[in-house]
């Protein structure tokens, strides 16, 4: 009885205090870890993995007496001992398993070898309208290697999940807009839910422009080698451009990656190789998921799509696209609402140029607003007063017809630099005139600054409003027609009003930390500030008793 009673003890009993508190601390704080992406809302199996093994080290190093004599009375059995054998060795082995996948991870995210000219960006969460951090990552890097490499081209990839705003494609091709990345460098794969359809569906667009297949992927370091994994399968010659994932982040994500290679290992989803084809043959692909919605060319050329009730099947041209012909004309658009969505692939540059323009107010525009942002006071007068139309990019990464309403001394300058902006691709969020926003005829002033409000909050640009400053009896520069707040949700009014901070619109709080990497931020370094500061307008973010950094002016 003595022996056996020794042997109990004797199995992983850890006597020294001072290893115990040192292994509780590394279980703590790698519970910390795991448990941290639960705040925003991420949960899977890396974190819930790293608990479950977190949590378990924990209380074993606080019962240690009691497992080790537990484990003592099972290996005095020849079973309890084979069984307590088997498990060690399921142990070791799973650490050299995630010990060699781990290196695998770290080798497939060193720097490309050689320099191909296309970047594919892998997919990520959007939240709302705005890339993640870890997309913004990805997308950086990818940003990087397209300034280099002035003759690259990038994919963007990803569809549009159940609680985003637009497609995750869409979001990366707003933010390498806004960094000044030209439109006809990026392609839009915005159908994919997975890795395999990213790839699958960006190889679809490289056979129809014949770019080979060879490329970067612009993802997170632990991801590149499953994708480039996945990438080798489809024929696809893939070499990693990784951007660094938070450091909160990288456990669980790094330990959610090894479940994700072992099952590429052993239960590779269904794949078949897009052949590259020449002369007018068709790209095969039998069981993809490309749709026929999936831009594969960024307006440079037409391909032939067709679905069968298996598959759908995308036929490559054999010829370049001929140089666009107008289909309508610029009388048609100047008749459309605004907001809505130009196909400008199908315009030439004069009928381009003719969307661009200010007039007097027309009847059926000044019915809209007569009672509503126009007030007959004497003090501003119809004919004081210019409709200006414009086209612009919206954050759906699609040209939408733009209307304002401005004093007849800036309209010249308004068209002019909004014709600046469509050319670098600039990314408005919208632009209709604040009389959508204004509920009922006869409006009065504090309706008016509540339209504001709402306008700003849908991140809107507009000009003309009759109202007063808010908290003032004084009218407003908007009011004359003379100031126009560009993309307000993203770049708010932050100002003092009775010793406390406000910030409007309040639902873009968060936009007046302008330390964020934002790619909507209006600064000194921004195309728009430039254009409007070249036209002689002054800027509200450079006022020292607030700021406001939508707001331009120009009064003089």
């Amino acid at each position: 009885m003595r022996k056996n009673s020794t042997a109990e003890k004797r199995v992983l009993h850890i006597p020294n205090l001072f290893v115990r508190l040192g292994l509780a601390g590394f279980a703590l704080i790698g519970l910390g870890f795991f448990l941290a992406p639960l705040t925003i809302g991420i949960l899977n199996i890396g974190n819930a993995f790293g608990i479950f093994c977190c949590a378990l080290l924990v209380v074993f190093l606080g019962c240690n007496r009691f497992f080790s004599r537990l484990l003592g009375k099972i290996s005095m059995s020849r079973a309890g001992r084979w069984i307590l054998r088997g498990f060690a060795v399921l142990v070791i082995a799973g650490v050299l398993l995630v010990a060699f996948l781990s290196i695998l991870m770290i080798r497939a995210s060193a720097s490309p070898m050689s320099q191909p000219e296309t970047v594919i960006v892998l997919g990520c969460k959007v939240n709302g309208s705005t890339p993640s951090l870890m997309l913004v990552r990805r997308l950086d890097v990818a940003y990087d290697y397209l300034v280099r490499h002035e003759k690259a081209v990038v994919i963007v990839t990803g569809g549009q999940g159940p609680d985003e705003n637009i497609s995750e494609a869409d979001a990366e091709r707003s933010y390498l807009l806004q960094k000044g990345i030209s439109g006809d460098r990026i392609y839009l794969e915005d159908q994919s839910t997975s890795t395999i359809e990213n790839l699958r569906n960006a190889q679809a667009i490289m056979h129809t422009n014949s770019w080979g297949d060879t490329a970067l992927i612009a993802t997170d370091g632990f991801h590149e080698y499953r994708a480039q994994m996945i990438a080798d399968s489809l024929g696809l010659k893939a070499q990693g451009l990784s951007s660094a994932t938070p450091g909160w982040l990288l456990p669980t994500y790094w330990v959610r990656e090894w479940f994700g290679i072992v099952h590429e290992f052993y239960a590779p989803a269904q794949r078949t190789v897009i052949v590259p084809t020449t002369g007018d043959s068709s790209d095969s692909a039998a069981d993809t998921t490309l749709l026929p919605s999936a831009d594969l060319t960024n307006g440079t050329t037409n391909p032939a799509v067709t679905q069968t009730a298996d598959s759908p099947t995308t036929t490559a041209p054999t010829t370049a696209a001929p140089t666009p012909v107008p289909t309508i004309s610029a009388a048609d658009i100047s008749a459309m609402d605004a907001e809505t969505t130009v196909d400008v692939s199908q315009l030439d540059e004069d009928t381009i140029q003719a969307c661009f323009y200010s007039e007097e107010i027309p009847d059926t525009v000044f019915a809209r607003i007569n009672g509503k942002s126009f007030k007959e006071d004497g003090q501003i007068l119809r004919s004081d007063l210019r409709y200006v139309r414009v086209l612009h990019w919206g954050p759906d990464g699609a040209v939408h017809i733009g209307e304002l309403i401005v004093n007849q001394k800036i309209a010249d300058d308004i068209v002019d630099i909004f014709r600046s902006l469509y050319d670098a691709d600039y990314v408005i969020g919208k632009m209709v005139l604040i009389d959508t926003y204004i509920a009922s005829d006869n409006s009065t002033f504090e309706e008016n600054n509540t339209a504001d409000d709402v306008s700003m909050a849908d991140n809107n640009t507009s000009s003309f409003n009759y109202r007063v400053v808010a908290g003032s009896t004084s009218l407003s520069n908007h009011a004359r027609g003379l100031a126009i707040d560009v993309n307000p949700f993203y770049n708010p009014w932050v100002h003092t009003l009775n010793g406390v901070e406000m910030v409007e619109p309040e639902s873009g709080a968060q936009y007046a930390d302008r330390s964020l990497d934002c790619p909507y931020y209006i600064n000194h370094e921004d195309l728009c500030y430039q254009l409007f500061i070249g036209h002689g307008f002054t800027w509200g973010g450079d006022w020292n008793t607030s700021k406001d950094y939508q707001h331009f002016q120009k009064t003089s």
